[in-house]
């Protein structure tokens, strides 16, 4: 329950925060500030202080699986989205998420090989890294699309987190692992800026991981 609180009311905030980072200071900085572990590392304070030890390590091996799901969203839609419009690029990134993350979740991974193949697999993507497109545009969004993102984000989370039992573990997993914000504010970036904004956006929020697995991997180790 309380993760789900933290999302809901967390995630208009965030998504407010990079959209005016962005306005600001680049789509790079935006990037940058999305990667950081905001939600998750209070939902990790939770679980430490409210559960038991394993059930802690546990919520660290799900987080790790997590990563390996943003990954794959990343480079999948800096791929597609210099090629494709951004509503049939966030339609197909959506299909090849949902189902990398139940394909994962059949492999049964252990904590240790999690761990190998989150940190294998940025290197890979990050060398495999598209370059952004140098054309760039900058088209001004309506007065009701910011505020529409901003009551539908946390509404989106309420919706999968509430009724996520429904579809079983698997499918829920694959649900607790999609990256909303991203969704939301890389659609946003997408139509606005199109493929070189939403490019330097991922590009900035690939920088700051490394950030986030420091902070995961120091928890471990200090629990």
């Amino acid at each position: 329950m309380e993760i789900t609180l933290l999302k809901i009311f967390l995630t208009p905030v965030l998504v407010l925060l990079v959209y005016l980072l962005q306005k600001k200071w680049g789509a790079t900085v935006g990037g940058l500030f999305l990667g950081l572990p905001i939600i998750i590392a209070p939902f990790l304070i939770i679980v430490y202080l409210q559960e038991s030890h394993n059930f802690f390590k546990g919520a660290i091996h799900g987080v790790f699986l997590g990563q390996i799901v943003l990954l794959i969203f990343t480079y999948s839609y800096a791929r597609l989205a210099t090629k494709l419009s951004w509503y049939i690029t966030i339609g197909l990134v959506t299909l090849i998420t949902f189902s990398s993350s139940i394909v994962l979740q059949y492999f049964n991974l252990s904590f240790p090989s999690t761990i190998v193949i989150t940190f294998v697999l940025y290197v890979v993507l990050r060398i495999a890294w598209p370059k952004p497109p140098t054309e760039s545009h900058w088209q001004e969004s309506n007065r009701w699309e910011l505020p529409f993102r901003l009551l539908v984000t946390p509404l989106t989370v309420f919706v999968l987190t509430t009724f996520s039992h429904f579809f079983g573990p698997k499918v829920s997993g694959a649900l607790s692992t999609y990256p909303i914000i991203l969704t939301f504010l890389g659609s946003l970036s997408h139509r606005q800026g199109g493929p070189s904004h939403i490019l330097k956006t991922i590009q900035g929020l690939i920088y700051s991981l490394p950030i986030s697995y420091a902070i995961f991997m120091a928890l471990v180790v200090l629990t």
